[in-house]
């Protein structure tokens, strides 16, 4: 081989490593992109997922609240029951019909607000009368208050004490 041909052979040598890698840290950006974007996706499916849920929450939310006094007026007949109806098969099957009803209402995670004897709790209780008691304590539940979840569905209508002066 003539000298001139081997630093040719070795400026090509040196072009194909320099290429070489270039190359591969191209290669490794593109893997870091796929990366992210592959994350990205995740994480924008993950967040949709999320925002249907809580849109059909909402929605459940709103038949919950229309459906609520209702079944409370059937409460109030049941609890208004006469005696001599109690044994009556079309009562029973009533009366069966709104254990259903709270039975799935609890299958939703929707359940009472405890409040009595309780101190009032404003963010779940909306005051409707005042009588002779503790200070601020629950005295009377005149219409039960819902949570659905953790999420007060509908405050509980109430009767707290107040002392007298």
């Amino acid at each position: 081989m003539s000298g001139k041909q081997q630093p040719k052979k070795a400026a090509v040598g040196k072009q194909k490593d320099h290429e070489s890698t270039h190359l591969r840290a191209e290669l490794e950006r593109f893997k870091n992109l796929a990366a992210r974007a592959q994350a990205d996706v995740q994480n924008i499916r993950a967040r949709l997922e999320r925002e249907a849920e809580e849109h059909r929450r909402y929605a459940l939310q709103d038949a919950l609240i229309k459906m609520l006094p209702v079944l409370n007026s059937f409460q109030r007949a049941k609890a208004h029951l006469p005696q001599d109806l109690a044994d009556n098969e079309w009562v029973k099957g009533v009366c069966s019909a709104i254990h259903g009803q709270e039975q799935w209402l609890s299958t939703l995670d929707v359940k009472t607000i405890d409040v009595l004897g309780k101190p009032l709790d404003p963010t779940c209780c909306e005051v409707l009368a005042v009588g002779p008691g503790e200070e601020n304590i629950v005295l009377e539940i005149l219409e039960e208050g819902y949570l659905f979840g953790e999420r007060v569905l509908r405050p509980a209508k109430v009767k707290v004490g107040r002392m007298e002066s």
